[in-house]
């Protein structure tokens, strides 16, 4: 990682681009990246929602030209949690929520082709939101052992993932994940001692993992502090930070 020089701007100081989200853990680690795939998981109510309003606001603010794509599927959007937001950042609202745009699709394919018909203009800088991904294959089999999964349902999983890592190469995508309980007494190989300790495992299976760069799990530890956990990543150590939650801001 190159030294960070103060002629330039925030989201080039770090070897490859990046924004900044208004929260320190991150930030100290140069921010989240430009042109990958980032997912955030963990246990309902830690604040995974919260977080991807707040990097929606963040990178509208701190990238030019920069707008989002917000694919709310669970239904959870809060424009309200914007203007906090902004009034947290002292931001002048109009200008950030007219580049956040908001969709309720649940269908992959109508989703597929918002994106490819809006990423059209070169000139601008998109973030591609999907909150959350599992409730995109609602199905029974989310919570049984992924060797039980048909080979339509993998197949299904496969072609959105591809279609995300392709349109990484120009777009900023962030993703929610679930997170279900590990089967009790089953011995599992080849999973990660953190989730063994956790007793909860990431939706989508082991596949899944193949179409994301980098993933954070939100651990809530009080009624005001998180711990975020990065489990794997192509820019940041995996390493670990308590995050301070402020209603409607992490900082």
């Amino acid at each position: 990682m190159r030294e960070n020089t103060d002629d330039e701007p925030f989201w080039k100081k770090c070897g490859s681009e990046s924004f900044k989200t208004g929260i320190s853990f991150i930030d100290k680690m140069c921010g989240l990246p430009i042109n990958e795939v980032t997912e955030v998981c963990g246990l309902a109510g830690v604040g995974k929602t919260l977080f991807l309003h707040q990097i929606a606001v963040s990178f509208v603010n701190s990238v030019p030209n920069g707008h989002v794509l917000f694919f709310d599927i669970d239904r959870s959007f809060n424009p309200y949690r914007l203007l906090a937001i902004c009034k947290r950042l002292n931001l002048t609202c109009d200008g950030i929520l007219d580049r956040i745009l908001v969709y309720y699709y649940t269908d992959i394919d109508f989703i597929i082709k918002t994106i490819n018909d809006r990423i059209t203009n070169a000139s601008l800088k998109y973030m591609i939101i999907l909150d959350s991904i599992p409730n995109l294959f609602a199905s029974e089999l989310l919570y049984e052992d992924e060797e039980k999964w048909s080979d339509e349902y993998l197949k299904l999983i496969v072609k959105f993932g591809n279609f995300l890592r392709s349109i990484s190469e120009s777009c900023t995508v962030v993703i929610s994940n679930q997170v279900r309980t590990l089967p009790p007494g089953k011995k599992l190989d080849n999973i990660d001692s953190l989730w063994l300790e956790e007793g909860v495992i990431p939706a989508l299976g082991s596949i899944w993992e193949e179409f994301i760069d980098n993933r954070i799990y939100i651990k809530k530890i009080r009624r005001d502090t998180c711990v975020f956990i990065i489990v794997f990543s192509s820019v940041y150590p995996e390493t670990f930070g308590l995050v301070k939650f402020f209603g409607d801001y992490f900082e």
